[in-house]
């Protein structure tokens, strides 16, 4: 269970695909 690229250098949390503009 890989998670995103974009999420896993920070959350390994797949709920949601983080494109950088998301959690701001």
């Amino acid at each position: 269970m890989a998670p995103p690229f974009e999420v896993q250098q920070a959350w390994p949390q797949p709920t949601r695909f983080i494109s950088g503009s998301d959690f701001v």
